[in-house]
Order: structure tokens, then C-alpha cells, then sequence
């Protein structure tokens, strides 16, 4: 029976430990990291219009680095700018957590982050600025 109480109590602890690190694991940053890709903003969009399944394909899950006008800023819990596009659609940029950075609508700045798909616009998370 104390075997059992043994074995049950290491499980519980090594449950807890691993989820104290989980919940204390920050975002990975991708400053320094060199992105897989770099474009404009108009190219991911236009690539994503004309043929979303080889865009996902190509780009989902990758770090992308875009250069890109800021058409709308979304303050919240983290900054989101949307960048200009095509006529359709436009790249919405999540900065990482502890980015905040002096940005105002009308500059053309240059980002990177991890592509996460198409949702009316291209959505990007983690973003970095670069200068």
C-alpha cells in the first residue's frame, strides 16, 4: 500500500512541476531568429488571395518577415497593427508582449513573425519590430 502512495505521490508532483513550467513559459523570441521568408505585405496577401491551400502550405507555422504600412493600430492586452495589402486583403500583425513600440497609423515599418493562417486577412502572431 506505501508503494502505491509512493508512486502515486511522484506522479502528482511531477504533474505540478510541469504545469508550473507551462504556465510560467514565455513566448520564444524571435528577434534574433533569421525568418524563413521575406516579402511585402501586398505579395503575402496577394499569395493567400490567389491560392490559400499553397500559401498554407508554403508559409503556416513559418517566421515571415514583411514590410508594410500601418492602416489601423488595435490597442488591448497587445498591440495589433493591420498592414495595407491588396484591395482585399491586409496582414494583421499581433506583437509579442513586450512590444511596445512607438508606431502611428501612415508608417511603413518591418515585422516578423509566425504566420498563423488566413482569416479574411493574413494573421501573424508573435511579431516582432525590426528596425
Amino acid at each position: 500500500m506505501k508503494r502505491i502512495l509512493l508512486i502515486a505521490g511522484l506522479i502528482i508532483a511531477s504533474g505540478a512541476i510541469y504545469g508550473l513550467y507551462e504556465f510560467n513559459r514565455t513566448a520564444e523570441d524571435l528577434s534574433a531568429k533569421s525568418p524563413d521568408f521575406t516579402l511585402k505585405v501586398s505579395e503575402l496577401s496577394s499569395q493567400f488571395e490567389s491560392d490559400e491551400a499553397t500559401a498554407n502550405t508554403k508559409y503556416l507555422g513559418k517566421l515571415i518577415q514583411v514590410e508594410g504600412t500601418i492602416v489601423e493600430l488595435e490597442e488591448g492586452e497587445n498591440l495589433i497593427l493591420t498592414l495595407k495589402g491588396t484591395d482585399m486583403t491586409n496582414v494583421r500583425a499581433e506583437l509579442a508582449t513586450n512590444q511596445k513600440p512607438d508606431l502611428t497609423e501612415g508608417k511603413i515599418v518591418n515585422i516578423k513573425g509566425i504566420c498563423t493562417g488566413y482569416l479574411l486577412d493574413v494573421v501573424l502572431t508573435e511579431c516582432v519590430t525590426i528596425n
